[in-house]
């Protein structure tokens, strides 16, 4: 194939997306499909210009049977005379297109999906469009499969099921694996079957293995009639009135640490799950306590303490400042950098205190972090007791 050949299919091919999009949209004036390209010039050698002539037409309509039309313009030269030259490069039908750039079978993937999609859920053609490079690999089955799942989240929003027990003919991998499109689909044609969350799950009313949340109780005289005193719950479903006399909440992110809090009255702890916290922050048994949270001394522990004061504007950081981390600076090591544009450091710096601000600012200069199990056990135990203590009402 010639260079001038191959610009025209390069051409082309980097309009597959635009002419696909613009096809499953059903833009009726895109064919017939102009490429322009770089004209042979008269001034050219008579050899040049029957090679390039040749090397045109050879891949056109006239001679593959698909591809694109040349309309061809009689041009009088002086140094060649009168000769027929390829005037205006157009490609006339969709099947032409896709042919001649070798993708026909993808667009006929893509059509038949799409048309299977769109027939019965005309709101499913902005999220099969944004999905588009799916509708060219997948077969009729995957799609059938996503419907499937899709038609169990329009009969029950919400379901707060495993996803390995929705009532749908696919295995749980495939939805595990197709969050993304499910979710995409879901907010198209059942928006009502959508809220805001942390998760695929929580965001489409899912139980999750990350939903279970790790409780103790840490006051022994406290909540007699409850029978667990260390238990896992889901925190939408478990009510602060069940534990009579509760005042306070402890959040830790380390689990021996969780396990190894102390006995604290009129309080409760939970093992925290990184971001995932929020979640928890959220239900109604924090509501009416006073939360206590201690993370690791890095960017990503005082990010998570931002995030908690969204939801709770009085959450008091605990074993978090500069005397913790002079007290433990021998354990001091590199820490993971924490990417942030001036608008979200901003927003971040509005939930923390001016002594927080100062110590995140110099761990996310210096790249530092003191992981909270690094901090001695006794020190905890005196530091948490120094805080519920003056929190307490009685």
């Amino acid at each position: 194939m010639s260079d001038l050949a191959q610009i025209i299919q390069k051409k082309a091919e980097r309009k597959f997306r635009e002419i696909l999009l613009g096809v499953l949209s059903g833009d009726s004036a895109i064919f017939p499909l102009t490429i322009p390209y770089p004209r042979p010039k008269t001034s050219e050698s008579l050899e040049s210009l029957q090679a390039k002539v040749v090397a045109i037409k050879s891949q056109s309509r006239e001679a593959l049977g698909f591809g694109y039309e040349i309309q061809w313009e009689v041009i009088q030269s002086r140094l060649h005379g009168k000769n027929s030259f390829p005037g205006t490069i157009s490609f006339p039908t969709e099947e032409d297109f896709f042919r001649y750039i070798g993708k026909f079978q993808e667009y006929t993937r893509a059509k038949a999906a799409f048309t299977m999609l769109v027939s019965g859920n005309p709101n499913l053609a902005v999220p099969a469009l944004k999905h588009w490079s799916r509708l060219c690999e997948e077969e009729s089955t995957f799609w059938e499969d996503i419907l499937e799942v899709l038609s169990c989240f329009q009969k029950q929003p919400f379901p707060q099921c495993y996803i390995r027990e929705l009532p749908a003919k696919v295995h749980t991998k495939f939805v595990e694996r197709e969050k993304s499109l499910i979710e995409d689909f879901v907010k198209a044609v059942t928006p009502e079957a959508w809220q805001k969350g942390d998760s695929f799950e929580e965001r489409l009313g899912l139980r999750s293995a990350e939903s279970m949340f790790e409780f103790r109780l840490l006051d022994s005289t406290m909540a007699s009639d409850w029978p667990l005193r260390h238990f896992h719950a889901v925190p939408s479903e478990t009510q602060g009135s069940w534990f009579s006399g509760l005042q306070r909440f402890i959040l830790t992110e380390n689990r021996i640490n969780f396990l190894t809090l102390p006995e604290l009255p009129c309080s409760m702890a939970a093992h925290g799950r990184g971001m995932g916290v929020t979640r928890l922050a959220r239900s109604e048994i924090l509501q009416n306590t006073q939360v206590f949270y201690w993370g690791d001394i890095d960017v990503h522990g005082f990010q998570i303490l931002a995030n908690l004061r969204l939801v709770h504007p009085r959450v008091q950081s605990v074993m978090m400042d500069n005397p913790t981390f002079e007290e433990f600076s021998r354990y001091v090591h590199q820490g993971k950098q924490l990417n942030l544009s001036l608008e979200k450091e901003k927003q971040l710096f509005k939930n923390l205190t001016d002594e927080e601000i100062q110590l995140f600012q110099h761990l996310h200069q210096n790249s530092l972090r003191l992981e909270q199990e690094q901090i001695s056990n006794s020190y905890a135990v005196q530091m948490l007791k120094k805080a519920v203590g003056r929190s307490c009402s009685w």
